[in-house]
């Protein structure tokens, strides 16, 4: 079983708990990051934390003063192991009313959680996606815990056989998937949804656009559309626990190549990219432990 941190302690699962009135159950009203934790190391950490101070900024959350030196502590516990690192933080607790009393305390919870990463041969498979209708929120740049809108469509995805479910405004243009952020290839040119509210800033897709660069391959920030499926080469979604995965059919309409050749040279580039980041950690983790200390917890 777990352990998880929960303001300031390392409890077992079943102890692990937060206040009936803690604003994140009640509202929703929360931001989270998800960490790819490979044997000891948790990739891209700098870029997550990144997102998570503007998911909170946005959001008129503080930072919480030691949440680095105590994030690192906890995987200085956990050793060796893989899986996905699940980090939340809510307004507070107190009792229910929308507008918030000044002064709350952030209650912050993380822990590890075994996960299945894709392997090569279903990655060769690639994914089948359901697409709809955006019915969430405006504000997908926020990383917000109240995912019932994405929850809602993916459970109806998975009840068609589609292993996502991949969004479209009012316009026939395809913002992004349900955890993942979404590409469409044509020739030799990348295209997906520029950034603002419609979606997340993936830490996958800001590496990617780095990579493609790199590879001289054109990146478009021009949104996909509906209406265009037929006419593309490749298309593929991203996300930090998923990798790059290929798109191969969207409902009954299959993708030209499935996983094609543009999608294959970013799959292995961003793997090479991911290797480096993990022997690079040792080094990051000293230079944030002497800049943030390194408080200990309660366990």
């Amino acid at each position: 079983m777990p352990l998880i941190f929960v303001n300031g302690k390392v409890l077992p699962v079943e102890r692990a708990v937060v206040p009936a009135v803690d604003r994140g159950f009640l509202f929703g009203d929360a931001v989270y990051e998800v960490i790819k934790f490979k044997r000891g190391v948790p990739l891209f950490f700098n870029h997550h934390l990144t997102r998570l101070a503007n998911s909170l900024h946005q959001a008129g959350i503080p930072f919480p003063q030691d949440l680095i030196p105590a994030v690192l502590n906890y995987l200085e516990l956990l050793g060796k192991k893989s899986g996905s690192l699940y980090l939340e933080i809510s307004r507070g607790a107190h009792l229910r009313r929308h507008l918030p009393p000044r002064g709350l305390k952030p209650t912050v919870v993380f822990f590890l959680q075994d996960h299945h990463f894709p392997t090569l041969k279903e990655r060769e498979k690639g994914y089948v996606v359901h697409a709809m209708r955006d019915i969430r929120w405006k504000r997908c740049d926020i990383k917000a815990a109240s995912l019932m809108g994405a929850v809602l469509c993916k459970i109806e995805a998975h009840a068609v056989g589609a292993q996502e479910v991949l969004f479209h405004d009012d316009r026939g243009r395809f913002t992004e998937a349900g955890s993942t952020n979404f590409y469409a290839i044509r020739g030799a040119t990348v295209y997906t949804h520029p950034l603002g509210g419609a979606i997340l800033k993936g830490v996958t897709r800001t590496l990617l656009k780095d990579v493609c660069k790199s590879l001289g391959i054109r990146w478009s920030e021009r949104a996909p559309r509906v209406a265009e499926i037929a006419a593309w080469d490749e298309a593929f979604v991203s996300g930090t626990l998923t990798g790059i995965m290929p798109v191969v059919r969207i409902g009954k309409i299959p993708i030209r190549k499935g996983m094609g050749p543009v999608t294959r040279t970013l799959l292995d580039a961003f793997d090479a990219v991911e290797k480096e980041e993990w022997e690079r950690w040792p080094g990051e983790r000293d230079l944030l432990r002497n800049v943030y200390g390194g408080k200990k917890f309660r366990v």
